[in-house]
């Protein structure tokens, strides 16, 4: 979750120097003028987009198209580091129970 505002807040800067980065194309356009509603837009386009769900109701233009690919391959390899963790400590955890079996 953590990663996913520092990536909001990523698109927020990249919005403030760019206006216009995300295209929103829905039938429910938020107002970006104001800031609770351009907030959850980008909080919502960066879990989708670390999910690689990617509704496609906001896209990104630009330069957030390239934190958007970024974010994509960043949210990948961190879902392969945690289950490798899972399973290497799981492991762990059988093999010091089968060696203090064998003793």
């Amino acid at each position: 979750m953590l990663a996913a505002l520092a990536w909001a807040n990523l698109y927020a800067a990249t919005e403030l120097i760019s206006p216009g980065a995300l295209l929103v194309t829905g039938a429910d356009q938020p107002d970006l003028a104001r800031w609770h509603e351009r907030e959850s837009l980008f909080i919502h386009f960066s879990l989708t987009t670390l999910t690689t769900v990617g509704y496609a109701d906001v896209a990104p233009v630009a330069a957030a198209r390239s934190a958007a690919m970024f974010e994509g391959v960043f949210g990948q390899f961190y879902i392969a580091v945690v289950v490798a963790q899972f399973v290497g400590s799981k492991l762990a955890e059988v093999g010091a129970r089968n060696s203090g079996e064998r003793r």
